[in-house]
């Protein structure tokens, strides 16, 4: 149906399907035939209406503008939802599925253009073909013809509406709630304290948690962009359940090292959200990256030219070669202790961390290998730590520095500030469930002791669960009462567990319960079992009660089992499996009247951070005087392709023009539009404005179309320089300056221009009698010579490129 075919109808929403980008090609002999389905869901997902656009056919970026109209009678806005799905069309089998993505209907209707980030069923973000693999997106538009009157209305965004705010962050996570939590809470600081509009790119799963946590920001800005993922699927698929039961420290190592590879198919789409804000009127100005999105933030700095920093939760992730800093920390899980203690001796320390992980990012059998996707993007391989340590790349550790021993090597780039937690702004007093408040007043009542067990969403059997709990409460000599606190799996215990569990919870000593606000729970309790996790360690901490770390124990958990282990306020980390065991030993200790272990005591005399307040403000301050203060730089950029010296034939050269060209022609049409040389300029140099690109557009635009086809791309390239390797290079640095020659250029005419003190130095070695304000050295120290001197191209070539 074309767009002005049709009469609109009464209470209708209305679609237009605009196009796609990067469609991969599903079809064995040529590109996909794609359409798209789109469908009408209610609250539990059954459709209640449903339509589809044409084929097209054999298309990497089809361009459909048809209108799809769903009847829109009584829906509600935030309950219901629209699905679209891009599929290939088969003609002689079953159409092949490409991607899909969900968007409620409040959010959808927003804006009058959305783009949408299509999905695998993994959750990973569909990708084109193409070297860069950049994301695959579908363009809607909604109209307002046949909405429904109580409806809002799109609003259209106002030119300069972000222009206002004073910075504009780019935070990037993914992972589970605990993950992106700590990055919500930062997020709110920045807007809050400092007025800047803060973006966070991270899983879909996490969108409504994300939007609903920062609704009542009032200076700044909290955005959202999709990474694609869904760390929450895959941790609860088969294979994602058998590796987190797995107890083993080579198991522990191997997760480690595979917690960043797992993100790698999310690098183009990073990449792409900061480029488009380029277009927008707030561009990104930095970066902060969690642990597991540290080698894609640090391709983005280098491709998009923005300073990065790193807000890291597992700071054993950042290497020392101090002997007792571990990757992994160890536990017991075996029968033979001497199968433990060679576990710790092989897969525990940073060595062999440094060596899996080097193997599992550079897998030559993974599509998603680091080094294949920086070379898409033209820079050359790098190791993500040492280039981080290189640089002094700024590392956040959001704990007080008393937690643990800082490591001796760490350099002055690494900083514990203090606890994070995310509490709303003017939060209302909140209460315990009536049944759960009951349970624990009868406790208090009868002089009984409280016990917490919880685990958040990690996977521990509900049978083994309530197996602890009741052998804690029948068997502990000094009358406990247990709380669990957590999400109910769907494993059925056996008779006998029921029973009991039955039995103690209508004696009120038992209580099970899903969810719980743990800072109205927490100061009521006497004992806790808890995971490890970072903020619900820390709240138990301060508590100054006896701890227990158990659970799965996976990464970090064993890192906070050992840190309550040394401070001694528990015993060592005992894995879920073998926690039945040791749970009443435990129970007794941490209630003896005498105190015997010191559990208690322990935990009086240690300190925590400001228990009144959520660590926002020393983690906040710590970034602005990063980014405002000392004003860091964006990591060099290590390019390759037409700027690479290491050309043997103008076969490489050829090759480098033809993937440079791919990289302008933004849109894949064949031609370079004004605004794409402007978008790729822009974002290869921030100098570069559409006032400097004009001129460099009509010297290449040879037949004066307003666009740049291949033939007039390569005799720019080419013009004047003959077929070597150094003539190419020489024509496109010239390019870069919008000039045809590179002669009489003075050198802060060059570096206004030039991105990196690589691009400067080649173009002084390809250039001869440049004027540039030279570097000497004195005593060790470089130091400016005032007046210019004239340089052969022989006598660049030794000195060393510094800028002043």
């Amino acid at each position: 149906q074309s767009l002005t075919s049709e009469e609109p109808h009464a209470m209708t929403l209305t679609l237009n399907i605009v196009r796609a980008t990067n469609v991969p090609a599903d079809d064995l002999h040529g590109n996909s035939d794609p359409y798209v389905k789109v469908e009408l869901l209610d609250v539990e997902g059954g459709v209640l209406d449903g339509s589809q656009t044409t084929t097209m056919d054999n298309k990497v970026h089809p361009i459909w503008n048809q209108v799809l109209r769903l009847a829109a009678e009584g829906l509600d806005l935030d309950t219901c939802s629209v699905k679209f799905t891009l599929n290939d069309d088969d003609r002689w089998s079953r159409d092949d599925f490409i991607g899909s993505c969900s968007i409620t209907l409040r959010d959808l209707i927003r804006r009058p253009l959305i783009r949408l980030l299509m999905q695998e069923d993994s959750g990973d973000p569909v990708t084109g073909d193409g070297d860069r693999s950049e994301p695959c997106e579908i363009e809607v538009a909604v109209l307002e013809d046949g909405m429904p009157e109580a409806w809002p209305r799109p609003q259209e965004r106002h030119a300069g509406e972000h222009s206002s705010y004073p910075y504009h962050l780019f935070m990037v996570t993914r992972g589970t709630r605990g993950d992106v939590q700590p990055f919500v809470a930062l997020a709110r600081g920045f807007a809050e304290q400092l007025g800047w509009m803060v973006t966070i790119c991270t899983e879909l799963r996490w969108k409504d948690f994300v939007k609903r946590k920062t609704a009542d920001v009032s200076r700044g800005k909290v955005r959202f962009r999709p990474s694609g993922g869904d760390t929450v699927t895959t941790v609860e698929s088969l294979v994602g359940r058998w590796a987190t039961s797995q107890k083993t420290e080579f198991m522990q190592l191997m997760m480690l090292c595979m917690s960043e590879a797992a993100f790698f198919h999310s690098a183009s789409t990073v990449v792409h959200q900061v480029q488009r804000y380029e277009l927008e009127d707030r561009p990104v100005d930095a970066i902060v990256f969690a642990f597991t999105m540290g080698s894609v933030a640090m391709l983005a700095s280098e491709f998009c030219g923005k300073p990065v920093a790193g807000f890291i939760l597992q700071p054993t992730a950042i290497s020392s070669t101090d002997e007792n800093w571990l990757a992994v920390q160890p536990i017991e899980t075996e029968t033979f202790s001497f199968l433990d203690s060679v576990e710790s001796e092989l897969f525990t320390g940073q060595t062999a961390f440094k060596l899996v992980k080097s193997l599992v990012d550079r897998n030559p059998m993974s599509k998603w290998n680091i080094d294949r996707i920086r070379e898409a993007y033209g820079l050359h391989t790098a190791r993500t730590m040492d280039t981080m340590r290189q640089f002094n790349v700024h590392l956040v550790i959001p704990m007080v520095p008393e937690t643990f021993q800082r490591p001796s090597d760490w350099g002055n780039g690494i900083h514990l500030t203090d606890f994070i937690f995310l509490r709303g702004k003017g939060k209302t007093a909140s209460t315990l469930p009536e049944a759960l408040h009951n349970f624990v007043t009868k406790a208090k009542d009868d002089g009984a002791k409280l016990g917490l067990m919880t685990f958040s969403s990690m996977p521990v059997t509900r049978a083994t669960v309530l197996s602890c709990c009741v052998k804690m409460v029948e068997e502990c000599e000094h009358n406990l009462r247990m709380i669990y606190v957590g999400k109910r799996q769907p494993d059925e215990p056996d008779t006998n567990i029921m029973q009991r569990v039955h039995s103690l919870t209508a004696e009120s000593r038992l209580f099970e319960i899903g969810r719980a606000d743990f800072g109205v729970l927490f100061p009521e309790i006497d004992v806790f079992v808890i995971h490890g996790g970072l903020g619900t360690t820390v709240e138990a901490l301060r508590m100054k009660k006896p701890i227990a770390v158990s659970g799965p124990l996976l990464l970090d958990q064993r890192f906070w089992g050992r840190v309550c282990f040394e401070k001694g306020v528990g015993p060592e980390a005992v894995h879920i499996d073998n926690f039945s065991s040791v749970c009443v030993e435990f129970a007794n200790n941490a209630l003896h009247p005498d105190d015997q272990c010191g559990w208690r005591a322990s935990a009086q005399n240690l300190l925590w951070g400001d228990e009144t307040s959520d660590g926002v403000a020393a983690n906040v301050e710590a970034f602005r005087r990063f980014f405002i203060e000392e004003c860091i730089q964006p990591l060099p950029k290590q390019l390759v392709g037409i700027l690479d010296p290491n050309w043997n034939s103008i076969a490489d050269g050829a090759s480098s023009i033809v993937e440079t060209f791919k990289m302008y022609d933004v849109n894949g049409t064949g031609k370079i539009e004004r605004f794409e040389l402007e978008q790729v300029m822009g974002a290869l140099d921030p100098g570069w404005t559409p006032d400097t690109v004009k001129p460099m557009m009509d010297v290449v635009d040879a037949n004066g179309d307003g666009s740049i086809d291949y033939a007039e791309f390569v005799n720019w390239i080419m013009a004047g320089v003959g077929v070597s390797a150094a003539g190419v290079r020489r024509a496109a640095l010239a390019a870069r300056l919008g000039t045809n020659t590179c002669e009489g250029l003075g050198f802060e005419e060059v570096r206004a221009r030039y991105v990196s003190k690589f691009e400067v130095t080649l173009f002084i070695r390809e250039t001869s009698g440049v004027t540039f304000v030279s570097m000497q050295q004195d005593d060790g120290v470089w130091v400016a010579v005032e007046d210019a001197v004239e340089v052969s191209e022989e006598d660049a070539a030794q000195w060393p490129i510094l800028f002043p």
